[in-house]
């Protein structure tokens, strides 16, 4: 005679069996999930530190190049002025030799990209106002390399060529009220007027995105 198999209680170890394996994986993915999180939140934190470091230097180079175009102007206008006031032409010309520059901390964004972490992203949109960020950071270093190629290649061509380097002495007034001078200063003023209308664009942006993730991080 056949020993008589226990059905239901083969069932239920069968059951049992497959219901801990299945828990087993539910718990590891949601130790997985918590993990890739928190990677999240700790490259979230350091990008916006780095934000407000990048817009501490922007914020300062704004105001920076906003007197330089006062100072552009001014100097138009006394190269162009009756009175020719020599001194104080010469000294304008050289105060704008300071062309200024713009740098931009990519370190927390290129790590957070690189190590592959963002794509623990799950939010569509946050991860497309991130890497927007940083295209912004792009469009202005191009903007800051045309006014410093303006500088290079017309101004300061003028200024090497023409004027005093050395002791930095004025010279004659048609040193100054060369077309090739004049349109220097004007080139010079408008991708400095170009510049700032990028920057404060990307100014505005830099709040955004601090504003919307200083709590996360």
């Amino acid at each position: 005679m056949k020993p008589k198999i226990d059905w239901p209680n083969h069932l239920i170890s069968f059951v049992l069996v497959v219901l801990s394996i299945l828990m087993a994986f539910q718990l590891e993915k949601c130790s997985d999930d918590r993990r890739e999180d928190k990677l999240v939140e700790a490259h979230v934190k350091e990008i916006v530190e780095e934000t407000r470091y990048n817009k501490s230097n922007l914020v300062n180079l704004i105001d920076k190049l906003k007197d330089d175009q006062f100072q552009l102007d001014t100097l138009l206008q006394l190269i162009h002025g009756e009175e020719e006031d020599l001194q104080r032409i010469n000294n304008l010309v050289f105060k704008m030799m300071n062309v200024g520059g713009l740098y931009l901390k990519k370190n927390a964004y290129v790590s957070f990209t690189e190590s592959g972490d963002i794509r623990f992203v799950d939010d569509f949109e946050e991860k497309t106002n991130l890497v927007q960020l940083y295209e912004y950071y792009k469009l202005a270093e191009v903007q800051n390399q045309l006014l410093v190629e303006s500088f290079n290649e017309r101004y300061f061509k003028h200024v090497s060529e023409k004027l005093d380097l050395y002791r930095a002495r004025p010279q004659p007034i048609e040193s100054y009220r060369e077309r090739t001078f004049v349109n220097s200063i004007s080139s010079y003023r408008y991708f400095l007027t170009s510049c700032l209308r990028t920057y404060e664009r990307c100014l505005g942006y830099m709040d955004k995105y601090i504003q919307e993730n200083a709590e996360d991080a």
